[in-house]
């Protein structure tokens, strides 16, 4: 008999993992990288019925969006639970702001259109690497969305 266990992530032990990774890859070329954090408000259950639609679909179809939406090689969207993470290489702090900007408005278009914009909250945030921090824990405290500034999508 063979058993085995598979070590379970936390969102923040599995983007922590993603940011080492990318500040590393930066830290070798001299460059900057840039993450946004998104996450959404825990939605009730009432509030759920009354969306017609599970967040966690609305998320997931988010997810997708976002990575179509990502041009440059290299960067990515990981996602955890109701929360996700935008990692852009080569990406200063500018082009992360208009970046996120970008994915806000794009969310917003898909949420109109399946009638449910306003009853979903998601927080944005961004850091980037080195400008904002050095290493990964600090990057993602630095854009932790609790502090961040709210869509009501």
């Amino acid at each position: 008999k063979f058993i085995f266990k598979l070590h379970k992530y936390t969102p923040e032990n599995l983007f922590r993992e993603y940011v080492n990774e990318a500040i590393k890859n930066a830290a070798k070329t001299n460059s900057r990288m840039s993450i946004i954090a998104i996450s959404s408000e825990n939605t009730s259950e009432a509030k759920e019925m009354a969306l017609g639609k599970k967040t966690s679909d609305i998320l997931g179809k988010a997810y997708h969006i976002i990575k179509d939406t990502l041009r440059r090689e290299g960067d990515e969207v990981i996602k955890n639970n109701g929360d996700m993470l935008v990692i852009l290489v080569g990406c200063d702090k500018q082009n992360a702001l208009n970046a996120k900007k970008r994915i806000g408005e794009i969310l917003y278009g898909y949420l109109l259109s399946q009638k449910v914009a306003g009853m979903v909250t998601l927080h944005f945030e961004t850091a980037t690497y080195p400008d904002d921090a050095g290493d990964e824990i600090s990057l993602i405290a630095k854009a932790k969305p609790e502090k961040s500034y709210k869509y009501y999508l």
